[in-house]
């Protein structure tokens, strides 16, 4: 399915209001500058190094995880957050090949790379999710290694998934399946379980049993997902990359794109009113188990990370806010280029 089937014309994609999510931006974890330049002393390893990319997934993970005070449990989470950004940039092949073979190849052998723990030297994106895994195993209890291997090998299967069921077949996701889909295969969930490992602190089954924290763990991979879609909209239908609650949503009401945005947009805010008044009850809890540090803190890093992901995101696009609205200049780019027939970017999205 084009992403452009969505519109009822072509001007509607370029007047779409985009409006800010959150006031509060986090800003950049202390030990940013020391983390670049072990991320990229690392990647270069490897054969497929690439600096900026490096220098990206340094400051989303520093955003992200402004709070670690801990800087070698930084590096080893964004040694991982290295991989998952890596392992985008191979399966671009695939995609843009649009092959199935190809993907099933690749994720093939990162499954054996991981129930193994074994790699062909030869297969660098391998030998980068065993380096990653190894450096978070020093942070981590047996039963994190464990749900961290798991969530690890529901993504790698979910890729597979999204890929021939979705991507090859021009479908969009289902919007009453999309979170049961797109959670696994956003890797969110690994990136919340690092949570864990960002502050030193697991929670204990007393407390995963109490209903207010299993809802803030689920509804807080929600939020990040919404942000995710909501934020990186633009640049997928660009793309047209069908990856999207939003265009799933519009798909499914047969709305216009606008109001899709503003249901995603009512929901993350309902998401961050819901994961907050969570925050709130589980602090006010009396019981020894909850009147501790070490749980506010894992609390607040879990709450962080959606509005780290959205303080990196608004650098990097380099927005600014007016009217209550968010203007971009690189959105903007991406508007003119899909909107003018002449464009590489226009040709591409109608000849899927």
């Amino acid at each position: 399915m084009k992403t452009l089937s969505l519109l009822k014309n072509n001007e509607e994609f370029g007047s779409l209001k985009i409006k800010p999510l959150f006031n509060q931006k986090l800003d950049l974890n202390p030990h940013h500058e020391w983390l670049s330049k072990e991320l990229i002393q690392w990647s270069k390893g490897f054969a497929d190094h690439n600096q900026q990319a490096m220098e990206m997934c340094a400051k989303f993970m520093c955003y992200m995880y402004s709070g670690c005070q801990q800087k070698d449990r930084l590096l080893a989470m964004s040694k991982y957050g290295c991989f998952s950004n890596t392992i985008d940039e191979y399966m671009e092949t695939a995609r843009k090949e649009r092959s199935a073979p190809l993907m099933v190849e690749l994720i093939e052998k990162l499954l054996t790379t991981l129930l193994t723990g074994r790699s062909d030297p030869e297969f660098l994106l391998g030998r980068r999710l065993l380096d990653s895994l190894e450096a978070l195993d020093v942070f981590m209890t047996r039963d994190q290694m464990i749900k961290m291997r798991n969530n690890v090998k529901e993504s790698f299967e979910s890729f597979v998934k999204i890929h021939c069921d979705y991507w090859l077949q021009n479908r969009f996701i289902p919007y009453d399946e999309y979170y049961k889909l797109r959670s696994k295969e956003s890797i969110w969930p690994v990136f919340h379980l690092m949570a864990e490992i960002s502050v030193d602190y697991t929670p204990p089954e007393p407390v995963l049993r109490y209903i207010p924290v299993n809802k803030l763990l689920t509804s807080a991979v929600r939020l990040s997902l919404a942000v995710n879609d909501y934020l990186m909209f633009v640049s997928k239908m660009a793309s047209n990359d069908i990856t999207s609650g939003v265009m799933s949503y519009a798909w499914i009401e047969k709305c216009t794109v606008q109001t899709a945005l503003d249901f995603q947009y009512q929901l993350i805010k309902d998401l961050q009113t819901e994961c907050e008044s969570l925050s709130i009850t589980i602090a006010n809890k009396s019981d020894p188990e909850f009147e501790t540090p070490a749980l506010l803190a894992y609390v607040n890093a879990v709450m962080d990370i959606s509005h780290g992901f959205y303080s990196c995101v608004a650098e990097i696009f380099k927005w600014e806010e007016r009217d209550g609205l968010i203007v971009c200049q690189k959105w903007d780019q991406l508007r003119q280029q899909l909107l003018d027939p002449k464009s590489v970017l226009s040709n591409n999205c109608y000849d899927i």
